[in-house]
Parts: C-alpha cells; sequence; structure tokens
C-alpha cells in the first residue's frame, strides 16, 4: 500500500495541473501547481485559506453552492469555466472540475484547476476577429456569399440580397446555375473543380437579378479547403460596362470621322457640311479654293 501511496503522491506533486483538496470550504492540501498557479511561495500560504477567497466574485456564490450540492451528493462535476484569484490579485481564467470524496474521515472535495489564460484570450481575439469580419461584411457594397463544393448557396450578406432582388430567405434555397446567366450547371461543377485546383480565381460574369433583368459583375472567389467550401465576393460593374460600351462606342466614331476628314480633305472637288440652319461647319481645301 505504501509502494502505491508513493506513486499517487508522486503523480499529484508532478502533475502540470493544479490540485487540492478542500475541507469545510478550506485548503487542506495542495500540490505544487497550486502554489504556482495561486502565485504564492509555498503550501503553507494557502493551507487552512478559504477556498472561496481565491474565487473572482462574480462567481463566489455559484462555487459555493456547487461545493454545497458536491458534498451533499458525494458526486463529481463536469469541467466549468471560471475565473480566479492570485494572490497579487491578477485574475486568472480557469477550467474547474471536483469530485468528492472521504478524506481521513471527513467529507472532502478533490478538485483540478486548469489553467485556461491564454486559450480564453486566444479564444477574445478569435470572436473579435470573427465580429470585425462579419461586421465588414454586413456593412460592405460588395456582396459575399459562400457556397458548398454542390453549387448550393449557405451563406449571403445584405449587399448581395440588395444587388440580386432576392432576399437572404430566397437565396439560401438557391444555388448558383439559378443566378448566373452565361454558365450552366455543367459549365459551374467545372468551374468549381478548377478553383479547387488553383485556390483562387478571378473573373467577370453576368447574374441574372430576381426581376429578369441580366447585370455584370466581377468575382473573386477563393477555396476554403479546411471546410471544403467557396467564399466568394461580388460586384456589380454593370455601369463600368456601360461606360466602357460608349468609350469604345465614342472611339471608334471619332475614328470613322478622322478617317471621313483625311478622305474629304484629299479629295480634288470640293466639300462642304452644314447644319440644320444652312450654316456652314466645314469645308475642305478643295472647297475653301472654289
Amino acid at each position: 500500500m505504501d509502494l502505491y501511496e508513493n506513486y499517487f503522491r508522486a503523480l499529484v506533486e508532478h502533475s502540470p495541473e493544479a490540485i487540492f483538496i478542500g475541507a469545510q470550504g478550506y485548503f487542506v492540501y495542495v500540490n505544487p501547481a497550486t502554489v504556482r498557479l495561486l502565485g504564492a511561495s509555498s503550501a503553507e500560504q494557502l493551507l487552512g485559506k478559504n477556498v472561496v477567497d481565491f474565487v473572482h466574485p462574480d462567481y463566489r456564490h455559484a462555487v459555493a453552492d456547487r461545493m454545497q450540492r458536491i458534498f451533499e451528493a458525494k458526486s463529481n462535476t463536469p469541467p466549468l469555466d471560471e475565473k480566479f484569484l492570485r494572490l497579487d490579485g491578477t485574475v486568472i481564467d480557469v477550467e474547474v472540475s471536483a469530485v468528492a470524496f472521504n478524506f481521513n474521515g471527513e467529507n472532502t472535495g478533490l478538485v483540478y484547476v486548469r489553467n485556461i489564460t491564454k486559450r480564453k484570450h486566444a479564444e477574445d481575439i478569435l470572436r473579435t476577429q470573427a465580429e470585425r469580419h462579419a461586421n465588414l461584411l454586413a456593412t460592405s457594397k460588395d456582396g459575399f456569399w459562400i457556397c458548398d463544393l454542390q453549387a448550393r448557396i449557405l451563406e449571403v450578406n445584405e449587399a448581395f440580397s440588395k444587388m440580386s432582388g432576392y432576399s437572404c430567405e430566397e437565396l439560401l434555397q438557391m444555388r448558383i446555375p439559378d443566378i448566373e446567366a452565361t454558365e450552366t450547371p455543367e459549365d459551374t461543377a467545372r468551374h468549381i473543380q478548377h478553383l479547387m485546383t488553383t485556390g483562387f480565381d478571378r473573373f467577370e460574369s453576368k447574374h441574372r437579378r430576381k426581376n429578369g433583368e441580366i447585370y455584370d459583375v466581377e468575382i473573386l472567389s477563393s477555396y476554403w479547403s479546411s471546410q471544403e467550401k467557396i467564399l466568394v465576393f461580388q460586384r456589380d460593374i454593370s455601369e463600368r460596362k456601360k461606360a466602357e460600351k460608349e468609350l469604345q462606342q465614342n472611339r471608334e466614331l471619332f475614328r470613322s470621322i478622322a478617317v471621313s476628314r483625311a478622305l474629304t480633305e484629299a479629295m480634288g472637288i470640293g466639300v462642304i457640311g452644314a447644319n440644320k440652319e444652312h450654316q456652314i461647319v466645314f469645308a475642305n481645301p478643295r472647297a475653301q479654293q472654289l
């Protein structure tokens, strides 16, 4: 028995996690990890102290109730997240689990405490980032949506809803071919396979609004391999396309005018142009000579 006791004592003494025994709400045993966790220099600084005094005030009432239930039911509790106070007043996040047992003829609680401050800090950062990203997507003027590898739309932002004319609820019941005006379902499937290989794609396409209107879009898509989903940013470029078309038409008109002017100026006969008020607005060199 002494051998097993030595084994168990060695395990507890060298455990990286805090383990302590509480009797009637006071520390009666603490392992070295508990001493380090609570910022003490020795076990003597903790032994005989009230356990609840090391619990953050926001959690003391709940902890006291739980300790009472443990002793009455003589059962264990699942791990719970709490906050503890170190001797210097520093607040730390901890995960606590406890089990009731008889120690030297007295009902006591064996408590396991894990420091999760770094994990909580990381979770807070991730949560803040997620909230920031969600806010950016919600307020973005560009459409954003997520689809799976079967082209089913899984998530959309308000900008995409307004752009397409469909409500968010309607879009979540649709697939890419339902809004795509140029690609066939087979084309879309091939496009998804290509994206899974390249990881990123940028292209222009045409989509169909709820009212049937066709509009030009610029698509930036990326493959989210860990989730097997596709993230898509979409911009309505109808006005840009219209301006580009008008610019091209003007260029062709100016080119035509320039060619016509060159031809008339080189001709051996006089050529004049007049407006509807019969005012001459153009005359080639030969007309001027005449």
